[in-house]
């Protein structure tokens, strides 16, 4: 019997339409932020010193995961760039440790054919939302 999930170095899931579809190993998360610069004047018969006003806007960023373990029946789902959860558990996916899941869709994907029923993916996805902490 064959088993096409690899059960060592997985540290990161990756579902669609809330089913896991793939385990990663090895990933990077860039995150940053637009910040947004007003310049305003002083209103007449005030001292307050309003010289500028800057505030956060959108938070954008990439996921980007060096090896994706993917069962060949579902690639492509993969390959359509289809919006995708990617949950994160860095030191395992045990009670209690901690986890990052991260909502975005999927920019860029590149493949290789390693063993007949899996194929590894190096997948880029663009963060749509702020990420939520929590633990398993």
């Amino acid at each position: 019997m064959t088993n096409s999930v690899p059960q060592v170095g997985r540290i990161a899931i990756v579902q669609i339409n809330a089913a896991t579809r793939a385990y990663a190993q090895g990933y990077s998360v860039n995150e940053s932020v637009s910040v947004i610069k007003e310049y305003v004047l002083e209103p007449s018969g005030t001292s307050s010193g309003w010289p500028a006003v800057s505030a956060a806007a959108q938070k954008q960023g990439t996921i980007d995961i060096d090896e994706l373990y993917v069962d060949n029946t579902i690639i492509s789902l993969f390959e359509t760039m289809a919006p995708v959860t990617v949950i994160c558990g860095p030191v395992g996916s045990s009670g209690g440790n901690p986890k990052d899941t991260y909502t975005g869709i999927i920019s860029k994907v590149s493949t290789t054919v390693k063993l007949s029923a899996i194929t590894v993916l190096k997948v880029s996805i663009d963060i749509t939302a702020a990420p939520v902490h929590s633990t398993w």
